[in-house]
């Protein structure tokens, strides 16, 4: 019976430190031409959604310190404009195809560091 209760009391307590993990630390900024995350610490996916035009620059720039972040922007049902699978860091520029909306998605796991997207209008 004894180690019946610490069994129990074990998954009480890992389930009360999986609870307390935090979810996001730090800021963000979104509004039609800019999406940026800064973080202490991420466990979570988010997005942002940019209207644009045909001929559009969406700029990047990132810098992860630590943990795992996939980018992913796309128009839903088109091939994606970038996808990148647990980044680091990097600088570059998206021209965008076709008109729409893209959606920017980042999603991180125990992650810390500095995102920015930026749409510039043709």
């Amino acid at each position: 019976m004894c180690a019946f209760a610490l069994i129990l009391f074990g998954f009480g307590f890992l389930s009360q430190q999986k609870r307390h993990e935090a979810i996001f630390d730090g800021s963000n900024v979104k509004n039609q031409d800019h999406y940026d995350l800064s973080f202490k610490i991420m466990n979570e996916e988010d997005s942002h959604v940019f209207t644009c035009g045909e001929g559009d620059e969406i700029k990047v720039d990132f810098s992860i310190e630590k943990g795992n972040v996939d980018i992913l922007v796309a128009m839903e049902e088109e091939k994606p404009l970038y996808k990148g699978n647990q980044v680091d860091q990097a600088s570059f520029s998206l021209i965008v195809p076709k008109d729409g909306d893209y959606v920017i998605t980042v999603k991180a796991e125990h992650a810390a560091g500095n995102l920015s997207f930026e749409l510039v209008k043709e």
